[in-house]
C-alpha cells in the first residue's frame, strides 16, 4: 500500500497547481502599454495590430505614439475601439497630406492647417478617454525633450505628430521619432507591465521612397530613426514588426493593405502573448 500512495502523491498536487495556477493568471494579468511607432501612412498598420489584439481579448492599459503612430494611439485612447479607429480615419483625404505636383516634384513639410479640418472632425476632446495616452516631443529650437500625456486631444496630437517629409513642427515642437526607450520607461512608470510596440518602418529602404526621392537629408534621416529605434528593442517586452516593404510614407491608396499586413502580424504576435500570459 506504500507503494501505491507514493504513485498517487505526486499526481495530486499537479493537479491543484494547474488549478492555481489558472485562477492566479485570472487574478493577475499583466497590464498591457502600446507603443505605435513611426512611418507616416505605414502607421495604417497599427490599425490592423490593434484589431488582432481586440479579438484575442488582450486589454490595452495604456498607449502611445510616435510621429504618425501618435494620431492612431490618440484615437485609440478616446473608446478603446478599433473600429472606432477605423471609421475616423478613413475621413482622411489625400489633399490633407502633401503631394508631389506637376510643377513640384519635391514634397516639402505642409503646415497642420492642411489636416487640421480632419483632426476636428475626428478628435472630440470633451471628457476624459478609455485609456492613457502619451507621446514624446523635442523642441528644434532648443533641444528641449516633453512628455505630453492625457486622453489623446487634438493639441497633444499636433505637437507629436509632426516630422518630415510630411508636416513642419508646431511651435518649434515636432515628433521626438527616435525615442522608444524613454517613452516605454513613461508607459511602465504608469502602470503598465508588459511593453509592446509596434514596428511598421523595420523593412523600409529610404532611399526607394518616392517622397523623399533627391532629398539625402530625409534619407539619411530616417535611416537614423529606423536604425535607433531597433537598437532600443531590449526596453521593450514584444515587438510586432509589420512588414511594409517599400511602401513609401505617403502611399494613401496602400492604407488598406496596410491594415491587412498590420492585422497577419498582430495575430501572430496576440497568440504568443495569450499563450504566455493567459489572456
Amino acid at each position: 500500500m506504500s507503494c501505491g500512495t507514493q504513485r498517487t502523491k505526486p499526481t495530486v498536487p499537479e493537479i491543484v497547481d494547474s488549478k492555481d495556477d489558472v485562477k492566479g493568471s485570472q487574478k493577475t494579468l499583466p497590464k498591457i502599454g502600446m507603443i505605435l511607432g513611426p512611418g507616416g501612412l505605414r502607421a495604417f498598420g497599427h490599425l490592423g495590430v490593434l484589431r488582432e489584439f481586440e479579438r484575442a481579448q488582450i486589454p490595452i492599459h495604456s498607449i502611445a505614439g510616435i510621429e504618425w503612430g501618435s494620431l492612431v494611439a490618440g484615437l485609440y485612447a478616446h473608446k478603446s475601439k478599433s473600429h472606432d479607429v477605423e471609421w475616423k480615419l478613413q475621413k482622411l483625404k489625400s489633399d490633407h497630406i502633401p503631394q508631389k505636383t506637376l510643377f513640384n516634384s519635391k514634397i516639402n513639410p505642409a503646415n497642420l492647417e492642411k489636416i487640421n479640418e480632419f483632426l476636428k472632425t475626428v478628435f472630440d476632446d470633451k471628457g476624459r478617454g478609455a485609456i492613457e495616452f502619451g507621446c514624446s516631443t523635442i523642441n528644434k529650437n532648443s533641444g528641449a525633450i516633453r512628455w505630453l500625456s492625457g486622453n489623446g486631444s487634438i493639441d497633444q496630437v499636433k505637437q507629436c505628430l509632426p516630422f518630415p517629409p510630411i508636416f513642419q513642427s508646431r511651435g518649434g515642437w515636432a515628433s521626438y521619432a527616435s525615442d522608444l526607450s524613454g517613452v516605454a520607461q513613461k508607459l511602465k512608470d504608469g502602470g503598465a507591465d508588459v511593453i509592446v510596440y509596434v514596428n511598421v518602418i523595420g523593412d523600409a529602404n529610404w532611399s526607394q521612397m518616392k517622397s523623399m526621392e533627391n532629398n539625402e537629408t530625409e534619407q539619411l534621416l530616417w535611416w537614423e530613426v529606423q536604425k535607433h529605434l531597433a537598437s532600443q528593442f531590449n526596453t521593450v517586452d514584444w515587438v510586432v514588426n509589420v512588414s511594409l516593404g517599400n511602401a513609401d510614407v505617403l502611399d494613401f491608396d496602400r492604407r488598406k493593405s496596410f491594415v491587412l499586413t498590420g492585422q497577419q502580424a498582430g495575430l501572430y504576435v496576440a497568440k504568443k502573448i495569450t499563450s504566455k500570459y493567459g489572456f
